[in-house]
């Protein structure tokens, strides 16, 4: 397959069901267990299929004939297929927000990208994106999720937003593992995005509206785990906003049926405790480690 820069295609056809312009046909080179050694051919070693649906998706290793003896250990890959020129344009699109907007964060906030590939063989066009394979998701909901591998998701998402990208899909199953160490994959729905965040983010502080906050995909991905505190408590079949009590008659006020011992237990208790702080206006430069 012989590699394309996806960043001079912008002048492709744009439909998904189109393919694009055709490159020149390369011979062809199957590798299963044995290296190849054709100059510039890159080829897998033991591939393995792992995902049908919008592409084909296998893993496998990655094999450099021009790599020194340092790769003994090649990198172990994802191979995202788009087949019969099917949905080519979002794999290149997908391609160049890897190797162009984001390429710096390669290797910590996103896999590794060693590049997009096409080929024609027996008349079907296929095109390969080539990812480092950086584990599998968490299999359980965010909500039960560490609260410390959550902070860690959260500090990598701002750091693709302050790259000037939104994700568009922040879903339990496009965070991947690797040994405690996640990543953000799949950026096939990422678009551009000037971040005009108002508010620091803040475990334990009051929840924001999200207007307020002013980036609903950092909002709605926070308000998946209980990091943000709620101004309100449940008492009966009320739910009473807790800075609205000042004193036990406030409470009596709302509570019809309570005496006044039990009203003034749960003021105190509430003034005791404290409600929860706004959180801190936005800066590029926080002064504590737990604000992002």
């Amino acid at each position: 397959m012989r590699r394309i820069d996806p960043h001079h295609t912008s002048g492709r056809n744009t439909s998904n069901n189109q393919p694009t312009p055709k490159p020149a046909t390369p011979s062809p080179c199957v590798l299963n267990e044995v290296r190849c050694n054709h100059p510039g051919h890159w080829s897998t070693r033991s591939p393995s299929y792992f995902y049908s649906g919008r592409y084909e998706i296998f893993r496998g290793d990655l094999i450099r004939p021009e790599a020194d003896a340092s790769e003994d250990n090649p990198p172990h890959i994802v191979l995202k297929f788009s087949d019969e020129g099917v949905n080519v344009d979002s794999l290149m699109k997908e391609a160049e927000i890897y190797e162009v907007l984001v390429k710096d964060l390669q290797g910590d906030v996103i896999p590794k990208c060693f590049g997009v590939f096409q080929a024609e063989i027996d008349g079907n066009l296929l095109t390969c994106l080539i990812t480092e394979y950086c584990g599998q998701p968490l299999n359980k909901p965010f909500c039960d999720w560490d609260r410390e591998y959550f902070w860690e998701v959260v500090r990598k998402l701002d750091r693709l937003h302050k790259h000037g990208i939104k994700h568009g899909d922040i879903s339990e199953q496009n965070i991947v593992n690797n040994n405690g160490t996640p990543f953000i994959i799949d950026l096939e729905t990422a678009t551009p995005h000037k971040c005009e965040r108002r508010m620091l983010i803040k475990e334990g502080c009051l929840a924001p509206h999200m207007a307020d906050f002013n980036c609903p995909e950092i909002y709605n991905f926070i308000a998946k785990l209980s990091m943000w505190e709620d101004d309100s408590i449940d008492i009966g079949n009320e739910k009473i906003i807790m800075s609205a009590l000042k004193t036990p008659e406030d409470l009596l006020s709302i509570v019809k049926n309570m005496d006044y011992e039990e009203a003034k237990d749960i003021v105190d208790s509430i003034h005791v405790h404290g409600i929860p702080g706004q959180l801190p206006p936005f800066t590029s430069n926080p002064k504590y480690e737990n604000e992002i």
